[in-house]
């Protein structure tokens, strides 16, 4: 039997991930469940500090479960897909609004030496980004980068 690495009280938007990560050899002719991915964007809250035009992350609040950390380390640990990843990026809504987003970095890092790691943010609250990147290297996370969008609020 198939371990699956999301509980059933996960987000739909988490069991459809996991649903097309079980597809993903399947959806390609010649490729092979070993081929993996290479490139990882965890969506880890809808929460979010602004109220941007082009985002729909505002308008649904909390509604969700956001998945926590020991479900992000069972996906990590149980998919063969996720062994080869290259590039990791915590995204959200605003992925600071997490406070254990250290730990959940480090969880990652910690999983795949050299990752590139990346954290997409809005850059709104500056002492907030400031705070999360000292926890960030408190937790031993190195090479950390930021992206962000220039659509605006």
């Amino acid at each position: 039997m198939t371990r699956r690495p999301f509980s059933p009280g996960m987000p739909a938007s988490a069991r459809f991930v996991a649903g097309e990560m079980e597809l993903w050899s399947l959806s390609r002719p010649g490729r092979r469940v070993d081929d993996g991915i290479r490139e990882l964007h965890l969506e880890l809250t809808h929460r979010c500090n602004l109220k941007c035009r082009m985002c729909h992350h505002w308008r649904m609040g909390e509604r969700e479960k956001e998945i926590t950390l020991p479900e992000i380390e069972r996906m990590l640990d149980s998919s063969r897909l996720l062994r080869g990843i290259k590039t990791a990026v915590l995204t959200g809504g605003e992925p600071l609004l997490r406070p254990d987003l250290a730990v959940i970095a480090a969880a990652i890092a910690g999983r795949y030496p050299g990752i590139s790691l990346g954290i997409l943010t809005n850059l709104a609250d500056t002492k907030l980004l400031l705070r999360r990147l000292e926890e960030c290297a408190a937790e031993g996370v190195s090479g950390l980068w930021l992206g962000s969008s220039l659509d605006g609020a």
